[in-house]
């Protein structure tokens, strides 16, 4: 193929004219899970997958936030949330008991919408300040010095330690350790 210059420098003009005037292309925005009843719908989900019963409805409501977040960042995560929130409709999720609801879930886990849910789970629920609080987390401890100072020394919760020697201590450390065995293993029987 032979390229002649008038060619070249037309394509090149053309080139640079749409760069300059930039070209934007036709983006579907899905907004799958707008309403209060799919955002509902998805933190009873999230409730059922991670259940504490200490854990007011605020974290979970948040996580589903997020969920529908992330989902509706992309066309294929957003497909995969409306077609989970239609099965979990068609199934009557919302009125299901736990043991139900467990059962459920436990039939769709290996999903695309149980992936997404189990996974913005894990890295969003337990990161509510909210939940910390209710956990007793105190959260990192680098910018506050570490923990030596923080508590790391208050386990009132062990029984205090031993500071006497063990009274076979002498014998162990002036015998040869196969003596000790040997002789150890006599006293036994």
């Amino acid at each position: 193929m032979k390229l002649s210059r008038r060619s070249l420098m037309s394509s090149a003009s053309a080139l640079a004219i749409i760069s300059c005037i930039g070209s934007k292309t036709a983006l579907a925005h899905l907004n799958i899970a707008s309403t209060d009843q799919d955002r509902e719908l998805v933190a009873s989900v999230v409730r059922a997958m991670f259940p504490h019963d200490r854990f007011p409805d605020g974290p979970y409501l948040r996580t589903a936030d997020a969920i529908i977040k992330k989902a509706n960042g992309s066309a294929g995560l957003a497909l995969t949330l409306r077609s989970g929130l239609i099965d979990l409709r068609a199934n009557s999720f919302g009125s299901m008991s736990k043991a139900s609801a467990t059962k459920y879930l436990k039939s769709i886990e290996g999903s695309g919408f149980f992936s997404l849910v189990h996974g913005s789970t894990v890295t969003g629920l337990y990161t509510d300040s909210e939940v910390h609080q209710i956990l007793g987390y105190e959260g990192a401890s680098f910018d506050k010095g570490g923990y030596i100072n923080r508590g790391f020394n208050d386990l009132n919760w062990l029984p205090e330690p031993r500071i006497e020697e063990h009274p076979e201590l002498a014998n162990f450390l002036s015998a040869k350790p196969k003596q000790y065995a040997s002789a150890n293993s006599l006293n036994a029987n």
